[in-house]
């Protein structure tokens, strides 16, 4: 049997395209099985995702399953106007959305205070006249209400001073983190106890991470020595397709004899990467 490096040039091409056909053929195969199965794998976690509560994991902390999804505009509430502004906004800048959270605060219970205070008659002349200062000091944190009520007693008359102060800011955190399985989640924190929150939209676009076609091109160069003497060097060129990298090859061997070309097709399989 004849030896296919030794060949002329023209049936070694031939032989290499072929090889780099069928390269091509295997990873398009595998690639589109890997690509409906994570595709299916999207629909479901989706389909878990829109009947998903928020759920307070631990004290203060809340989660919920964020969906996937090209297109996060389209999720938005077309009447918001803030909401609007911000995508004319993003128009502008030529920016895309990566995650939409909607976080909804509320207070936990009404915040109410009693206490018994000291009524103060600040003008002796007019007795009828009589005066109640009122501070919650920290009892409804992390407001304070501070204020007085002046009644007068001999019309059946009152009238009120009061402010609502805020003692401390409130901080509200939202993170957007993925497990280990590819489900995407969104996730809240309050600073103070007297605040819930529900996390009203979790949405997330994980497409937008994905390389640029350019970026999926390779270089590859190779070169090894032997005793006979002898140089061997190979360059290539390799696209990434899917958990694949295929790509044509040439390699050349330099001896004392001269140099030989050979022709062929590389094929690099990440059988560990995920695929959207």
């Amino acid at each position: 049997m004849n030896n296919p490096f030794n060949m002329s040039s023209k049936i070694a091409l031939i032989i290499a395209g072929v090889a780099l056909l069928c390269a091509f053929a295997f990873v398009g195969f595998m690639t589109l099985r890997d690509h409906q199965r994570a595709g299916r794998i999207v629909e479901l976690q989706n389909e878990i995702a829109k009947r998903d509560n928020t759920i307070e994991v631990q004290n203060g902390v809340y989660q919920k399953l964020a969906l996937q999804t090209k297109d996060l505009t389209e999720l938005l509430d077309k009447k918001d106007v803030q909401l609007l502004a911000l995508q004319e906004q993003l128009k502008k800048q030529g920016s895309e959305l990566l995650t939409a959270n909607t976080i909804v605060v509320k207070l936990r219970k009404d915040l109410q205070d009693k206490q018994e205070v000291a009524v103060i008659i600040t003008n002796p002349e007019k007795p009828g006249i009589k005066n109640v200062n009122i501070d919650t000091k920290a009892r409804l944190d992390p407001f304070q209400i501070r204020g007085n009520v002046e009644i007068d007693c001999d019309n059946n008359k009152a009238k009120f001073n009061v402010s609502l102060d805020q003692r401390s800011p409130i901080k509200f955190s939202v993170a957007v983190s993925q497990d280990s399985d590819g489900t995407w989640r969104s996730s809240a924190t309050s600073s103070t106890k007297a605040f819930e929150v529900d996390i009203a939209l979790a949405a997330v676009n994980p497409y937008l991470l994905e390389p640029k076609w350019y970026e999926k091109i390779g270089v590859g160069l190779d070169v090894g020595v032997s005793g006979s003497p002898g140089i061997l060097a190979g360059v290539g060129v390799s696209y990434e397709i899917g958990k694949f990298e295929v790509g044509p090859k040439a390699w050349f061997t330099a001896q004392p004899q001269g140099v030989s070309p050979f022709f062929g097709a590389q094929l690099t399989w990440h059988p560990f990467k995920k695929i959207h």
